[in-house]
């Protein structure tokens, strides 16, 4: 007869909930915990589950750690950590070949439907222009670079060189809040205005900033920032 392990009986109840439900009511915890059962067998991985969440503070920081920061955690070898990261890159992958099928930006719906695969899976603020020709094409899109918009104030520059240099009638910007705060800062709001007032002074409009965060999106333009 075949010897059952312990946690053998919680492993499918989870499985089985999801089979039903999807990810609908699980917490964080219990998402890492199933997926986790692929590339652990035979353990107990909903204590592996809160230690990871623990040292890395959520769920979105734990997939996208590094290979070499998830395998130094306990009970977490190398296979573990590479199949938690190739999932992480799976999506991201995905989300690429989505929005390569986008080629008309029209309204702040469609900016934000645009951003969001763009942005929401990356681990640092990160900052996007994507340049539209007269009919609202896209021409362009180009990553500008990483950190607060008071530090990548210092690309106005290469933005609007950017735009030049693609003969575009409109920019969007993109960015993302990986701390989760769905929220325009003041910084925010004051580079965007910068950027509004030197693209004006090319011909060239700004028509929205979009802020990305946990899957979601605000539009400045839909706020009256713009």
């Amino acid at each position: 007869m075949e010897k059952k392990y312990p946690h053998e009986g919680h492993r499918k109840r989870l499985r089985d909930r999801y089979m039903e439900t999807g990810f609908d009511g699980f917490a964080p915890h219990e998402v890492l915990e199933l997926v986790l059962q692929a590339a652990i067998p035979r353990q107990d991985t909903k204590k592996i589950a809160y230690e990871l969440i623990d040292t890395f503070g959520n769920i979105n920081n734990v997939f996208n750690a590094s290979v070499e920061e998830l395998a130094a955690c306990k009970g977490i070898g190398e296979g573990s950590a590479v199949w938690l990261h190739l999932i992480t890159d799976t999506v991201r992958y995905c989300d690429k070949q989505k929005i390569k099928k986008i080629k008309t930006l029209r309204t702040s719906t469609d900016f934000g439907e645009y951003a969001v695969p763009l942005l929401s899976h990356l681990p640092d603020e990160t900052f996007y222009a994507i340049a539209l020709d007269a009919s609202c094409n896209i021409v362009r899109c180009e990553n500008m670079g990483k950190g607060n918009s008071a530090e990548v104030l210092v690309n106005i520059r290469q933005l609007a060189t950017l735009a030049i240099k693609n003969n575009a009638s409109a920019v969007v910007l993109a960015h993302n809040h990986p701390s989760g705060i769905l929220e325009a800062s003041f910084e925010d709001i004051e580079f965007t205005q910068k950027v509004k007032s030197i693209l004006s002074a090319l011909g060239i409009m700004l028509l929205d900033h979009i802020i990305v965060s946990d899957g979601d999106y605000i539009s400045f333009g839909s706020k009256g920032f713009i």
